[in-house]
């Protein structure tokens, strides 16, 4: 009915089925005002529909159209039309450029344990995002083929058709949920916050064993997954609270999740002794003891725990200049082979090959580099990543004692070293600087 290189709506242009089911598919598009790629999905009546069907299309426009996080495609619009007698349903949505990590897991993808560490903050910060809407969001079907991860390493969560909106009534008799992610209270019809936790446990616990959850052994229904991860102790304890079948040794709300996840992995990283304070998985304690702040600027995120501050600076993406940098890269790396293939000395064309190396690393630094930074009253912690990648740590005893803001980046004194963040990569604008500087001494001065 539906073919590649067709128009709707004297719009957009079918440019590839992703998915048929019956009267349910979904295309890749292109948005031929704008030139810009899209998601279409389409629902038709037909006799063998159910109205939920139809409910629950209609339900997830509704939602997409309300949600507030970058991190979720955007909904960009709805319409109707008829073809050869049939009435379609169409929501067009942004297309999100990556791989879901089902793909990743179908192609043997082996995820690092920092990998699935980041993947799992990402996630809880989206479904702050979700729970913080008034009233409340709930995803309900959260599992490794509804998250996206782009080139970039960003984070996405798509797949709202079962959403859920606060505790409103639905009537659906079926299951929600894909099985080994739904948790037992989802089976009998009851959904909460903590219901998407244990999905989010159980997507992490795929990533970090390779095998689907259901497939795993139980025990009183709790997944017995230690014997196949090697893993911190403190993630898996984390992991475990996630994964508890009862639904009030869950954690409660995505933040509460986020503040141990936080606290166990600055533990972690800064490999104190074992006298120094524990954490405790309290699910009362994350409410209180966990502020996230947002800048204006977006790329800076505020982790503010009750004894410590964690500051995410986002990559800021390609410019002209990385570019430039990437393809002389690129160029030098391609005369390297053309040169080995051209009886050239072999020694030559390896120097080419080892110059480009700098060139493709300065560009992707540059474009792609993030950085985080954690502060305590009795400690320093920095960090860069690109590509997912740790590539310079620093790790110090000693806690700031000032900061300042220059042209670009910021400056972070500790009793004997200075410590510079944002002139490079990644980098800051002074403003972003400068509000970064106002934030940290406010919390330094508390």
């Amino acid at each position: 009915m539906f073919q590649i290189g067709q128009l709707l709506d004297d719009r957009y242009q079918l440019v590839e089925p992703l998915k048929i089911a019956g009267v349910r598919q979904t295309w890749r598009s292109i948005d031929l005002t704008y030139q810009t790629a899209c998601i279409i999905k389409l629902l038709g009546f037909h006799p063998t529909l159910r109205w939920q069907d139809y409910e629950q299309f209609e339900r997830e426009i509704r939602i997409l159209k309300t949600l507030k996080s970058n991190f979720i495609p955007r909904y960009l619009t709805h319409f109707s039309l008829e073809l050869e007698g049939m009435h379609w349903c169409v929501l067009v949505q942004e297309e999100i450029s990556g791989t879901s990590l089902q793909s990743l897991l179908e192609q043997h993808h082996r995820f690092t344990e920092d990998e699935v560490w980041q993947i799992a903050i990402d996630l809880l910060q989206i479904l702050i995002d979700l729970q913080g809407q008034y009233p409340p969001v709930l995803h309900r079907d959260i599992h490794p083929g509804h998250v996206m991860l782009t080139p970039d390493r960003t984070v996405y969560l798509i797949g709202f058709g079962a959403a859920q909106i606060g505790s409103e009534a639905i009537d659906d008799f079926t299951v929600t949920g894909t099985y080994g992610y739904v948790p037992l209270e989802q089976f009998g019809g009851q959904a909460v916050p903590a219901s998407d936790l244990y999905a989010v446990g159980a997507t992490i616990l795929h990533l970090l064993t390779g095998v689907c959850p259901a497939d795993l052994p139980q025990h009183q229904f709790k997944l017995q997954f230690r014997p196949f991860v090697l893993i911190d102790d403190q993630f898996a304890v984390w992991l475990e609270k996630m994964l508890e079948p009862d639904i009030k040794q869950r954690f409660q709300t995505a933040k509460q999740a986020l503040t141990v996840l936080l606290k166990a992995q600055l533990k972690t990283e800064l490999e104190t002794e074992p006298d120094d304070k524990a954490i405790v998985l309290n699910a009362d304690d994350g409410d209180r003891s966990l502020q996230i702040q947002k800048s204006e600027f977006d790329r800076v995120t505020l982790n503010q725990l009750s004894d410590q501050l964690q500051v995410n600076i986002r990559k800021r993406g390609i410019h002209f200049a990385d570019a430039l940098w990437l393809g002389a890269g690129a160029l030098t790396g391609g005369v390297s082979v053309l040169m080995l293939f051209s009886h050239v000395h072999p020694v030559l064309s390896l120097l080419c090959w080892l110059d480009s190396l700098p060139l493709l690393g300065i560009g992707l630094i540059s474009a792609l580099g993030e950085a985080s930074v954690t502060l305590s009253d009795r400690s320093l912690f920095i960090q860069w990543k690109c590509l997912g990648l740790s590539y310079r740590k620093v790790k110090q005893s000693s806690p700031a004692v000032a900061i300042d803001s220059a042209t670009t980046g910021i400056t972070i004194q500790t009793e004997n070293q200075q410590h510079s963040i944002g002139q490079f990569s990644p980098e800051l604008s002074q403003a972003e600087a400068e509000w970064l500087v106002g934030e940290i001494g406010r919390w330094m001065s508390g």
